[in-house]
């Protein structure tokens, strides 16, 4: 059985050249999209674990077969990233790792397991085709495709970008999606650039965006996936915008909206991967609302919700999957519920569930 793979057409050779007092930004669990239903959750030791589908070597232990229970990819990592057919991680020393079948997206490199990538890393979101970084001096570096100017370099002539490519400084927080990305930086503004056929960036018109653009201001979270995105002020005012097939925005209609329109009030985090979306208020409910073909909402029904739901209370950390959800409670404990056809809920068997089930206890909040 072939175990190590590794294409490298061009060497990341950024390493760390500044000081800072920036800690890396903790993200303990992470889930893959529909095309790859994927679960990764780091234990109270730092250790990083994976379950789900696997065919292109996408959860990082070292064969390409579909692993049903929680199975060992590294130690001493202290944040996760996951999408479609790759996997990254952040180790406590802040050097950033890579495995699967990335692509672009993963610097041109494709392994079975873990291989170096970059130091003096913060914080990593992986987009479908590119991915982006926060180094400790809160600089915002980016590589991958960038056809319709996802990397926000103020052009598409080079089109793919294998090394890590300086974006702009005094960012805090980014989200990379499937052609765009969001970026907030230190005064909470959000910028938004990339792909924009439908005003998907909300800023009130169409056509793609080369550099950032302004959208909104006093955001402390932001995440986009598929067609849409959703941004928490510092008020706690939720807010959507982009494409709204099936109600997924979660404003009671399935209108596309090209500017934020409000959602829901006192939210303190927002994750949202495939067709759902979870949002944790400031007494640690959790609120859900999209697809629920597969009792992914875990709202005691298979009805798509157009509009926020109760789901739980005592949650810390969520990450919805395709048609699977993670959450941490605030106990540390680790609960998933939804699709399992590929092992994705990490219960041993494929056979779907409705309810709660508990997998482990991670580091504690």
């Amino acid at each position: 059985m072939k175990i190590l793979i590794i294409l490298i057409p061009l060497l990341l050779t950024l390493t760390s050249c500044v000081q800072s007092d920036a800690p890396i930004q903790r993200v303990p669990i992470a889930t893959g999209t529909m095309g790859s239903p994927t679960s990764f959750a780091i234990d109270a030791n730092n250790t990083l674990w994976a379950w789900g589908a696997n065919s292109h070597g996408q959860l990082g232990i070292g064969s390409a077969e579909n692993a049903h229970s929680p199975t060992w990819v590294m130690d001493g990592v202290v944040a996760v990233a996951a999408c479609f057919w790759l996997g990254m991680a952040i180790k406590t020393d802040g050097s950033l790792w890579v495995w699967g079948q990335g692509g672009e997206a993963a610097g041109g490199i494709e392994s079975l397991v873990p291989v170096w990538l970059m130091d003096d890393v913060i914080y990593v979101s992986v987009g479908r085709w590119h991915t982006m970084v926060i180094r400790s001096d809160y600089s915002l570096w980016g590589f991958g495709a960038n056809r319709v100017g996802q990397l926000g370099i103020g052009c598409t002539r080079t089109q793919v970008r294998l090394e890590p490519t300086w974006i702009m400084d005094d960012v805090k927080a980014v989200s990379a999606g499937w052609n765009r990305t969001f970026a907030i930086t230190k005064d909470k503004t959000l910028y938004g650039w990339g792909g924009n056929r439908d005003g998907n960036l909300g800023i009130g018109e169409t056509g793609h965006r080369f550099s950032p653009v302004w959208v909104m201001d006093n955001v402390t979270s932001v995440t986009t996936h598929g067609s849409r995105t959703f941004a928490v002020t510092n008020a706690g005012s939720l807010y959507a915008w982009g494409g709204n097939a099936h109600g997924l925005l979660g404003d009671g209609t399935t209108t596309t909206r090209d500017r934020p329109v409000h959602i829901l009030e006192d939210v303190i985090s927002i994750h949202g991967n495939g067709n759902q979306t979870m949002a944790i208020k400031n007494d640690n409910s959790l609120w859900g609302w999209g697809s629920n073909q597969f009792g992914q909402l875990n709202d005691g029904t298979t009805i798509h919700r157009d509009y926020p739901v109760w789901i739980m209370d005592d949650v810390k950390y969520v990450s919805t999957g395709g048609f699977h959800t993670l959450v941490v409670k605030l106990d540390g404990s680790l609960w998933v519920w939804g699709s399992n056809a590929q092992g994705q809920l990490g219960i041993g068997h494929t056979r779907p569930r409705s309810g709660l089930v508990h997998i482990m206890n991670i580091k504690q909040p």
